[in-house]
């Protein structure tokens, strides 16, 4: 079946042209950001921040959850698409050519890079007909917006190259009512506006291509004071004198260069025949691949209406004189008075040119003698501006060194352009002269894969794509270093790719990177040739920052590695910057790329004393752990900590405004503090592995960075091992345990824990045992081993008890509710929850008061306590409104709908779940909305008027009625209407949709009594819905389920459940077996409700097996339990029956 995707226009997804559901626009916006990263991981904090941007709720991951696995249930029949969750992330296994965003890119690409005009016509039109409306239509964050700019941009880039390549093939005519269009939608757009004027003069409309160019002309002058530029000012004049090189010359493009634009042009002009015209570009440059935003950002410099300077600058080897001489072959015959060229030498062994000799060469290649050419650099200059003056000239200044190298070389007229290539920014020719900046970075994956396949062969990267992508990596993206690597495997046939990559892996990449013979030729040898110009101590900065732990690092933390304050610090990084040897990566912050850090370590190595390097390790070290140790107190203060008695752990002062700022930090530093632990763990600072990973796991372990956590729990136990240090071991250890306990690994976090428990113990850390026994308790828990679960909570209670932790204790003493609750021993439960509630309220622990109200509540409900568990949880909704705590407010108010259901309160039952409802979808709170659907589902089909004598007969209650009438008519359905039963199986539908949906989710997050709850509800749906066998299915699975964890109760109310579902299959034997089996657990746990449904199921059991008399016995028990637990049972539901009912 074929599949396809869209992002142009509103995003969908199409099975053999049928579309899809993929829900509702946030869940497509997670779709979009798989979409554009096809077979490529995207890390769940990835996804949060570009669904989400910076005001991403706090239960962002949980709903982020929700979404992927409803868009996994939705591209399921695509047998073709793969969505796969990753340790930290996930990534949709899809083909490129399925989805029209990558489509495009691939024909736009190939248009560009096409010899054959009509080839490339053919596939810049087929790209551009994808495009159904604005990219990303409906999505708004500033993600998108920035996604949807870029496309935008290179949709237009698109639309020009396809106007050019139809001009060039004569199809002007055809191209009219197109540019008309286009010429509309941007008035301003002069480049447009010359291919409509071209195009109309073309097919004989010379007079509308001048009025075109009237009406551009007064717009300009109206808004904003200004004439068109000299461009479009030539293309009028020529138009206007007809001149006769505008007219199309088809033949002549057949025999073009895939690398030049053949003429005519709009803006092209006749040549001077009177002087020489010098042509001294450099041959193109082979194979040239990508950047196809950097040559749209070149073209505007022929359209600039000021001096059309640009400014090509980036790192050694990213590939600017190549660009600019492959794009000056691209536009060389818009400069009919010629190109010139000149090396500059800035950066090279000899000695770079002086203005002088460069403006010689310049005047040598104008015609001009030796004689004729002054020697001094002002007059040699005046002479080259008065000679190219009012020419059309393309002016190529290679590999300058600074602005002063260029500034005597530029032209004094606007009519000739110039680019200036350089491994600095020059800034002053930018402020100075008014030029353009292009900054070239590394080549996109893409872009690097087909440099490497258009120099190795096809046959090298398709048999390895993995080994493929893996070498782009290792070359860092740079075009030099992907040329030496592909020209190496070219020269070694026997060589395998993945054989090549992993020599680069085991050994020194920057040394491998080099062409053998040719030493000039390697990557190491143009880093030095920049590195050699800077000052001592932008060298030494450089150095250091190379060796320092951290991916990307902040002005702050710069100044950490290299003791400077901030200013300085700044000063230093600008000029880094400049010199393209560091990155600006964001707002004040900064990065190498990975063959610059190389070269940095390497550096370090030759021209630094080991001693040096350690202390400025452990200087940004330290700056990290005074950060991390800071957002744990304002963040986390009640999460155990190792205790610190360094002399310089206190009195520190605040590095941080509140608690949002410092988790800010911890979110924008979070992978170098990873690489910090590693870093210490392996050098001279074990102690600081420790130290770092026990400050920074509360923050990992809250925001579930899984990966995150387990690395540097393992990594700082290690050290912690080598160190022999048993409270640093057991801290280090309950890390480990945290990690495999978010990725579900239980077996291994209670061995980890117990670990952890044990080493506290001997090193008399009794804080550490109390939270260790609470931990193992909590998983044992989750394992459903709930006996070992109290025993755990028991212990850890009474050594915090002891301890004098009040709040810790209310924590643990909740937990231990919870799990005699589910034992089934419902007296204990709410003994200690009360307990709890009681503490939380004593030391103000408004959360956990707001908690452990829900769990009483809980237990209270399943006592059939109702009025005791309204009055918990109405406290427990004010306490949240109060606080804030949005996810405490919809639980309370769900479980307060659920009681309501209880007894028998629909009206009150609705009012609650649909608020709750309503403020799980304004938090975009996924699980929440999913468990409040499930009571809301209940209610309205009980509601419903056509499920009154259904319920009366089928699901357990106070009524009691043959479950399989024989009268004709007397089945409910049977006096329904065509079109009232239509809507009675569409409610039933919705209902089980609902509740399959909240029971997944519950699954999904692990909360295996609400699981059983909703299947339970699941399950009566149903039986309503005469689909008794699912029913079955559905209690078994239930029944499975609690047996499994341990949940007695539950397992007790499965088999009701069950016995409901062996009732409506007309097996009443078996369901009267069934109820009984059920009783003696309610009767034992005090389930009240469970034990009145039991008798009311056996009841109807006994009914149905013509059993009078023990029918109206358990029906009599039912009603005596229902009447005692105040189920106020409507009529519709519970009417008396008739004497001759028994």
């Amino acid at each position: 079946m074929a599949v396809s995707f869209t992002v142009f226009g509103q995003v969908d997804a199409y099975l053999d042209g049928r579309r899809l559901d993929l829900g509702h626009a946030r869940q497509r916006h997670v779709l979009a950001a798989l979409l554009l990263e096809a077979a490529r991981p995207v890390s769940t904090d990835r996804l949060i921040d570009r669904v989400w941007g910076p005001r991403a709720p706090r239960q962002a991951r949980g709903t982020l959850y929700g979404y992927l696995s409803r868009l996994r249930q939705a591209l399921a029949p695509a047998e073709d698409v793969q969505l796969e969750r990753l340790p930290d992330g996930y990534v949709l296994t899809v083909e490129d050519q399925s989805v029209d965003v990558h489509r495009f890119r691939r024909l736009a690409g190939q248009a560009a890079a096409a010899s054959d005009d009509e080839q490339a016509l053919a596939s810049i039109e087929d790209a551009l007909a994808l495009w159904r409306g604005e990219a990303l239509a409906g999505l708004d964050t500033p993600w998108t917006n920035a996604v949807r700019e870029t496309l935008e941009k290179e949709r237009l880039a698109a639309e020009l190259l396809q106007a050019d390549i139809a001009l060039r093939l004569g199809r002007h005519d055809d191209l009219i009512p197109l540019l008309t269009t286009r010429a509309a939608a941007r008035p301003l757009d002069e480049r447009l506006i010359g291919q409509l004027m071209l195009a109309l003069y073309r097919s004989g409309n010379q007079v509308e291509a001048l009025r075109h160019y009237e009406r551009t002309r007064l717009r300009l002058a109206q808004e904003y004071g200004m004439d068109p530029g000299p461009d479009l000012q030539r293309l009028h004049h020529r138009i206007l004198n007809t001149d006769a090189s505008l007219t199309c010359t088809v033949a002549a493009s057949a025999d073009r260069s895939p690398h030049q634009t053949p003429a005519p042009s709009p803006e092209a002009a006749p040549a001077d025949t009177h002087a020489s015209v010098p042509r001294q570009l450099p041959a193109p440059p082979s194979l040239f691949t990508g950047r196809l935003h950097e040559l749209a950002q070149l073209d505007k410099a022929i359209d600039s209406r000021s001096a059309p300077i640009t400014v090509l600058s980036g790192a050694a080897g990213m590939g600017k004189t190549a660009l600019a001489v492959h794009w000056a072959h691209r536009v060389d015959e818009r400069f009919p008075d010629g190109q010139l060229f000149v090396d500059l030498r800035g950066y090279a062994m000899e000695a770079p040119l002086r203005p002088v000799e460069a403006l010689t060469q310049l005047l040598h290649g104008l015609g001009f003698s030796s004689e004729q050419i002054p020697p001094v650099t002002e007059s040699a200059g005046a002479l080259y501006r008065s000679a190219i003056a009012g020419k059309r000239l393309l002016v190529i200044l290679d590999n300058a060194r600074d602005a002063d190298q260029v500034r005597q070389l530029l032209p004094g007229s606007a009519t000739s352009v110039t680019v200036v290539t350089s491994r600095e920014r020059l800034p002053g020719l930018i402020a100075r002269e008014g030029a353009r900046g292009i900054v070239l970075g590394v080549l996109a994956e893409e872009e690097s894969i087909d440099l490497l396949t258009a120099i190795a062969g096809t046959d090298r990267t398709s048999e390895e794509p993995a080994a493929t992508a893996e070498l782009a990596r290792l070359c860092a993206h740079t075009p030099l270093a992907l040329r030496i690597a592909a020209t190496n495997l070219l020269d070694d046939p026997y060589q395998s790719m993945s054989g090549y990559v992993g020599e680069l892996r085991r050994g020194n990449a920057l040394a491998s990177l080099e062409v053998p013979g040719d030493p000039q030729t390697a990557v190491s040898a143009a880093f030095d040739l920049t590195y050699a110009r800077l000052d001592p101590a932008v060298r030494r900065a450089f150095r250091l920052l190379g060796v320092a732990p951290a991916a990307e690092f902040s002005v702050p933390a710069a100044g950490a590695v290299v003791a400077a304050d901030g200013d300085a610090t700044r000063k230093l990084l600008a000029r880094l910057v400049n010199a393209h040897l560091l990155n600006r990566c964001g707002p004040d912050r900064f990065a190498f790329h990975d063959l610059l850090r190389l070269h940095a370590r390497w550096r370090a190595e030759q021209d630094d004393g080991e001693e040096d390097l350690t202390e400025a390790s452990g200087r940004l070290l330290d700056w990290y752990l005074r950060r991390a140790d800071e957002t744990w107190r304002l963040a986390y203060p009640h999460l155990l900590r190792l205790p610190d008695n360094r002399p310089e752990s206190v009195n520190r002062p605040a590095e941080f405004a509140d608690h949002t700022a410092a988790l800010a930090w911890c979110a924008e530093e979070r992978q170098n503090l990873v690489a910090a632990v590693r870093y210490a763990a392996g050098t001279g600072h074990r102690e600081m592995s420790w130290r770092l990973a026990d400050a920074i796991r509360g923050y990992l372990y809250a925001g579930w960075h899984t990966a995150d956590l387990l690395t540097i729990g393992e990594t700082a136990l290690s050290a912690a091992e080598s160190a022999g240090h048993a409270a640093a071991r057991a801290a280090m250890h309950f890390c480990v345990a945290n990690a495999h306990y978010c990725a579900a690994l239980y077996d291994l976090a209670i061995e980890h824990t117990a670990a952890g428990v044990a080493l506290a113990r001997e090193a008399g850390w009794q804080s550490a045992v109390a939270s260790g026994l609470g931990n193992l308790g909590a998983m044992e828990f989750g394992n459903g081993r709930l006996d070992e679960a109290v025993a755990y909570y028991t212990e850890a209670a009474e050594i915090k008890r002891g301890l004098g932790d009040l709040a810790s204790l209310a924590v643990t003493l909740g937990n231990l509710g919870g799990a005699c609750g589910n034992l089934g021993r419902l007296d204990e439960a709410a003994k200690h929850l009360e307990a709890a509630v009681e503490i939380s309220r004593a030391t103000e622990a408004h959360n956990s008061e707001g908690i452990n109200l829900c769990n009483l509540a809980n237990a209270y409900q399943l006592m059939a306590r109702y009025t005791d568990a309204i009055e918990c949880l109405q406290s427990s909704i004010t306490l949240s409104q109060q606080f804030g705590e949005r996810e405490i407010e919809i639980l309370a108010l769900h479980k307060l709908g659920e009681t309501y259901r209880d007894l028998g309160r629909y009206e009150d039952c609705l009012a609650a779940a649909e608020s709750a409802r309503a403020l799980a979808v304004e938090a975009d709170y996924v699980r929440g909305e999913a468990v409040a659907n499930s009571p809301l589902a209940s209610v309205r089909l009980r509601t419903n008027p056509h499920a009154e004598a259904l319920i009366r007969r089928l699901l357990p209650g106070p009524a009691i009625e043959s479950p399989h009438p024989e009268t004709k008519g007397s089945t409910p359905e049977d006096s329904i209407s065509g079109r009232e039963h239509q809507e009675w199986r569409k409610v039933l539908g919705e209902a089980a949709d609902l509740q399959e949906e909240a029971a997944r989710l519950m699954a999904e997050t692990y909360d295996k009594p609400g699981e059983i709850m909703v299947l339970f509800d699941l399950a009566d749906t149903y039986v309503l819905a005469g689909e008794a066998e699912r029913a079955r299915n559905v209690a078994v699975k239930a029944r499975e389920s609690a047996a499994g964890g341990g949940l007695r109760l539950f397992e007790a109310r499965s088999l009701t459940a069950l016995a409901t579902a062996e009732l409506a299959l007309g097996r009443p034997a078996q369901a009267a077996d069934l109820a009984l089996s059920a009783l003696p657990t309610h009767i034992s746990t005090g389930d009240r409700r469970g034990h009145a449904d039991a008798l009311s199921v056996l009841s109807k059991a006994h009914l149905a097996l013509g059993d009078i008399s023990e029918a109206r016995t358990a029906l009599q028990a039912a009603r005596a339990v229902y009447a005692e637990i105040g189920y106020l049972a409507s009529a519709a539901v519970a009417p008396e029956p008739e004497a001759d009912d028994l």
